[in-house]
């Protein structure tokens, strides 16, 4: 447990949230003690995020710009991670290690800024702490659905290892697959499959017409219609009994 929440933190892409889904699994079943796996992922998260707060207060704001222009992971996080912390302060610091992207970048982003070490300390605890006992408790509360779901592995031949290196697989390939469409947006995979109303709301006061826009479930269309909520993307049918109201009114 200690080995692997400390590579995660320090930026191996390893499932350390499922593992202590499945350690708090062995804690309601009495096999491991709820302290030791606590304390350990505790002083281990602890021990990576000193490592990256110290990296961040001796080389400051080129280790960033280097990590950013190799992974846009970490660029994306640091810009959010940024943009919060001139919102809400220090305590984004314990919130990050609930958000997907901010937890790793958050302790590099604190040491480059003028945070005192104890606040940041405090937060990190704090945060480290619940997120921690959020997993473990989690894997307690559903022993009996882990336990079922690990026999059905079994029977088909598989073992929580493989479960737990299919998850690494797929922290490693999301990263890579978000750097590509950020890089080349147009490719077919990179479309959203329907549009927003949003995005199509965007639109307002350019086209007095309906928008069509391909990409999505074919014979979907978007239509707009200035100073109206509800321009949007619709089936066929929806679209149809648009067309009729405006016909009619």
């Amino acid at each position: 447990m200690f080995a692997n929440v400390l590579l995660t933190r320090l930026g191996v892409p390893l499932p350390s949230a499922s593992l202590l889904v499945i350690a708090g699994s062995a804690v309601a079943s009495g096999r491991v003690s709820f302290a030791q796996v606590f304390l350990a992922a505790l002083f281990a998260a602890l021990l990576g995020d000193t490592a990256w707060f110290s990296a961040g207060r001796i080389f400051g704001r080129k280790l960033i710009a280097a990590l950013s222009s190799r992974s846009y992971a970490v660029d994306s996080g640091m810009r959010r991670t940024s943009e919060l912390f001139e919102r809400h302060g220090a305590p984004i610091v314990a919130v990050s290690k609930f958000v997907p992207g901010l937890g790793l970048v958050t302790p590099l982003l604190m040491g480059t800024t003028r945070i005192a070490v104890m606040s940041f300390y405090l937060w990190d605890t704090l945060g480290i702490a619940a997120w921690a006992a959020f997993w473990l408790l989690g894997g307690a509360m559903f022993q009996w659905q882990l336990q079922f779901a690990l026999l059905e592995l079994q029977l088909h031949g598989a073992t929580v290892v493989d479960v737990l290196v299919a998850l690494a697989l797929v922290y490693l390939v999301y990263p890579a697959d978000a750097a590509a469409c950020a890089a080349q947006p147009s490719m077919k995979r990179c479309e959203h499959p329907v549009d927003t109303i949003a995005q199509a709301s965007s639109l307002e006061g350019r086209h007095s017409h309906p928008v069509v826009r391909p990409g999505f479930k074919p014979g979907w269309g978007c239509q707009t219609f200035p100073g109206r909520f509800d321009s949007g993307c619709f089936p066929p049918v929806m679209r149809v009994a648009f067309a009729h109201r405006e016909a009619s009114s």
